[in-house]
């Protein structure tokens, strides 16, 4: 489930408000279903989901004839697997409310039906003729078939009953455990990345000055979503990384040697190389070595494609989504540099063990 950009910090708090209520009435209380109904319509508000309005204002209301389930958007999975479609795309058209009412009814019919206590007169007669033991089984019989006749209908009515009203109900605690799962990874990646940017915020204006407002610059390119401001964004990426480069490791012009005897050259255009040898350095004071080779290519993976997407924005047309990853690598990338800066500035390594001896 997609929430909304324009949902607000109190807005988001009261829709997960609302949905841990509906959930906690619909999992632990016997309330109508149409109190559930309105709350889950309170919900579809605050997210501002237009299908689930429409979905569940005709739950509450019922169908109307000839209706076409399209219209209900992402919300029709939810009608088709309560049961409110039949598997030849029939539908049923009451009223949640109205199922409601039916199951109760059954139920009191169901409960109502008993064998009769009495079946026949008594088995003796004035008319010694008379097959009186003929008769009382004759009459057994009928009212046992009758009864049994009646019974099998009402649980079939019964059952039938149950199993729209209980699976319509489901479909509402799914779009709420939906609802709740979906503002809850919302929220922990609000909180994630709210240290997150704290962190970044404070190691850039130390380190990078330029890089923030690159990012910047990145960003608000990125909103306008025209091509040509795309490809702008892009570029804007490319020089946030190199700006984040001098700002760890400026720029050599002797060779750089990692840790697995790979020879890099660290020059003013090679910031991506820089950035490697950045990681490479800050990560040998890691413990383990295998985690350490792990995390650099892990770093230098990302860095290629950042730099191959950016190459690609500048020679042809990228899309918004394309866009998208590139910003979130970058503040990604962001994030990993100050770690390893962290931990880098505990641990401090001499430079010059790295660096290859110019030929002069």
């Amino acid at each position: 489930m997609e929430i909304s950009k324009q949902l607000d910090g109190p807005r988001l708090a009261q829709a997960r408000e609302t949905a841990q209520v509906l959930l906690d009435e619909l999992e632990l209380r016997s309330e109508p279903i149409m109190s559930s109904i309105l709350k889950a319509k309170r919900l579809a508000r605050l997210m501002m989901d237009d299908d689930a309005q429409i979905w569940l204002d005709l739950e509450a209301r019922g169908y109307p004839k000839d209706f076409v389930f399209r219209r209900l958007g992402n919300c029709q999975h939810y009608a088709r697997a309560g049961g409110r479609i039949t598997e030849d795309d029939k539908y049923y058209d009451n009223s949640l409310p109205q199922f409601e009412a039916d199951l109760g009814s059954s139920r009191l019919a169901l409960n109502g039906l008993q064998f009769p206590a009495n079946v026949a007169p008594s088995v003796s007669s004035s008319n010694p003729g008379e097959m009186t033991g003929v008769w009382v089984a004759s009459a057994v019989q009928k009212v046992t078939a009758a009864y049994t006749t009646a019974l099998a209908n009402a649980q079939t009515t019964h059952s039938h009953n149950a199993r729209l009203f209980n699976g319509l109900k489901s479909s509402i605690h799914s779009y709420a455990t939906d609802c709740h799962h979906a503002l809850s990874l919302s929220n922990a990646a609000q909180s994630l990345f709210d240290r997150s940017r704290e962190s970044v915020d404070k190691f850039v204006r130390a380190n990078a000055p330029k890089a923030a407002e690159q990012l910047a610059a990145a960003f608000e390119r990125f909103e306008s979503g025209d091509a040509e401001a795309l490809t702008h964004a892009l570029t804007s990426c490319r020089r946030l990384i190199q700006s984040l480069a001098d700002g760890v490791f400026p720029a050599q012009t002797a060779p750089y040697t990692d840790g697995k005897g790979k020879t890099r050259k660290v020059g003013t255009e090679e910031y991506k190389n820089r950035l490697l040898a950045f990681v490479d350095r800050a990560l040998q004071s890691a413990s383990s070595k295998a985690i350490a080779q792990a995390e650099i290519e892990s770093v230098a993976a990302r860095v290629d494609a950042l730099c191959e997407k950016a190459s690609k924005g500048v020679h042809a047309d990228v899309t918004v989504e394309e866009v998208r990853l590139v910003l979130i690598s970058t503040y990604l990338l962001l994030s990993e540099v100050v770690r390893l800066s962290a931990s880098a500035s505990q641990t401090p390594v001499a430079p010059a063990s790295n660096v290859v001896p110019s030929a002069d």
